[in-house]
Parts: C-alpha cells; structure tokens; sequence
C-alpha cells in the first residue's frame, strides 16, 4: 500500500507540472500594440487595453485626447485562421512606410508573417511583398516578444 501512495503522488509531482500552453491561444485572444516592428530585430508586443468609451464629465480636451491616444497608434491582431488584421493610424505619415500584413504561420517557436510595405514617397515607390520569420522568445498574455531569424 505505501508503494502505490507513494508511485501516485510521484506521478502526480512529474505529471501536474506538465502543462501545454496554447500558443496559438495566446496570440489570437488579444490585440497587440507596437511599433516599427518590421524594421526592428527584436519587436515586444504588448496587449492594447479597449477603448475607454467612458466620456462623463470630462470636458472636450480630455475626450479628444483620449480617442486620440487610441486611434493614432500601430495595432495588431492575429485570428486563428492565420489572417492579420493590422492597422497604423498616423499623425503625420511623411517619411513613414504603409505597411499591410496579409497572413501568418505559427511553427514550432517560429512566426512567419506576409507583408508588403512602400516607402515614402509613396507614388514614387511601388510595393514590396516579403515574409519574415520571426522566433519567439517569449509569450504570455502580458507580452509577445521576437526576434527577426537569420
């Protein structure tokens, strides 16, 4: 009898810690905020909080100021079915790139995004579709962080 209490709780030490996590899950569940993540090598998304639509004695300046800390920003948002929704609102676009993220794949630790981008000037420039891997060092669902492959 000790044998077996004592097999059982050492199974149950080896096989509760054992704990898959969703990635996939994880990504798809929030809106990320970042900024000039295909430039960089090392991105940190950070979840995008929802728009605070709360406007009750506030007077006009505060109310624009916050729709603006909202709308003028880089969001992102991964679906399961391996689609990017992608928006970058912004105060003054000269010299910035439009960017437009089509798909991406997530395997094994590495993310694989479809994007095209055209830099400024934009009538002078034409598109340019490219993917990047990306590998994933960290992700929670306070922060996803990547580092551009080689």
């Amino acid at each position: 009898m000790i044998k077996l209490i004592t097999l059982f709780i050492l199974s149950s030490i080896f096989v509760g810690n054992s704990q898959e996590i969703d990635s996939l899950k994880i990504l798809t569940q929030n809106e990320w905020k970042l900024s000039h993540w295909f430039q960089n090598d090392t991105v940190c998304f950070l979840p995008k909080k929802k728009l605070d639509t709360i406007y009750e004695g506030l007077t006009e300046a505060q109310v624009l100021k916050k729709k603006k800390k909202y709308i003028f920003s880089e969001r992102i948002r991964f679906k399961k079915n391996g689609v990017i929704s992608y928006v970058n609102n912004l105060f003054c676009p000269v010299g910035e790139s439009i960017k437009r993220a089509h798909s991406f794949t997530l395997d094994n630790n590495v993310i694989t995004i479809d994007f095209e981008t055209i830099k400024w000037p934009w009538k002078e420039n034409k598109m340019i579709r490219e993917k990047k891997r990306f590998k994933v060092l960290e992700l929670n669902s306070n922060k996803f962080k990547i580092i551009k492959c080689q």
